[in-house]
């Protein structure tokens, strides 16, 4: 499934539906540092007024708690 992710979001990098699936599927794998660039991007995304994927504030928050939880 990681592959086919990485495939679609190469094919339509302004996708931020793959960005965001793809950060939750890095997340519940654990990979936390590669799912909180994904947010941070769809934060970015969304703070240049793009619609987004999920609420900016749940994002935010996850994004927060997995930065500030890592060993």
């Amino acid at each position: 499934a990681t592959e086919m992710m990485l495939k679609a979001i190469e094919l339509s990098p302004e996708n931020l539906t793959y960005r965001y699936d793809f950060a939750i599927m890095l997340d519940k794998q654990h990979k936390y540092e590669e799912a909180a660039k994904l947010y941070q991007q769809l934060i970015a995304a969304w703070q240049r007024g793009a619609v987004i994927p999920g609420n900016a504030q749940n994002i935010q928050q996850r994004l927060t708690f997995i930065s500030s939880n890592r060993p």
